[in-house]
């Protein structure tokens, strides 16, 4: 429909938190995982069903092996600030494993920690490309400032999640602690 808001569901439930413009969805009343429905003008309500997940994901592993890794501190010296991401990363896996094992694979922390691990492949994709010849090359200064910016973009992905977390070290949310004990847990 069109127009003001008239109806809200979040997982077949109404939703009284609406005015005709807006939805309020506090974060401690608001589900984890919701499906949610607004009707606007006159629209029929229809029921909508989400289709559940038919299989299971598999852990979460990076690309990164060890003979990746050679060829990682091969490349970059040790005074390069991207010389860890590879630390970050395998931690990043870990943690992701916990969550899911744990229930919380579909959680904002396990999305960000999934995001950054499926990057940092695409950045090394990128360098099986470069290496066979199948991706043009730029100016040499232009490629480095190009793989630079791969390289940055994972760095700031995984020292986001990170500042987000620990940020939850003291929470008074139990969720919040949960997520935080999988994270010190995954070093």
């Amino acid at each position: 429909g069109t127009g003001k808001i008239t109806k809200v569901m979040i997982n077949g439930n109404n939703w009284r938190l609406f005015d005709e413009m807006k939805i309020i969805l506090p974060y401690d009343k608001t589900p984890e995982n919701a499906v949610i429905q607004i009707a606007q003008g006159n629209s029929k309500k229809r029921l909508f069903k989400p289709q559940k997940e038919k299989h299971k994901q598999s852990n979460l592993s990076s690309k990164f092996d060890n003979e990746l890794v050679n060829v990682w501190f091969s490349i970059n010296s040790t005074h390069d600030p991207f010389i860890m991401l590879p630390v970050k990363i395998n931690k990043l896996c870990r943690f992701y494993n916990k969550l899911k094992k744990n229930g919380f694979e579909n959680t904002y922390e396990a999305t960000h920690a999934k995001l950054a691990v499926k990057y940092f492949d695409t950045i090394f994709g990128r360098y099986n490309l470069k290496e066979s010849d199948k991706l043009n090359i730029l100016a040499p200064q232009s490629q480095l400032a190009a793989d630079n910016s791969y390289l940055e973009t994972a760095l700031n992905l995984c020292n986001g999640l990170e500042t987000v977390v620990n940020s939850y070290e003291n929470s008074n949310n139990n969720r919040q602690n949960l997520i935080y004990k999988m994270w010190i847990n995954s070093e």
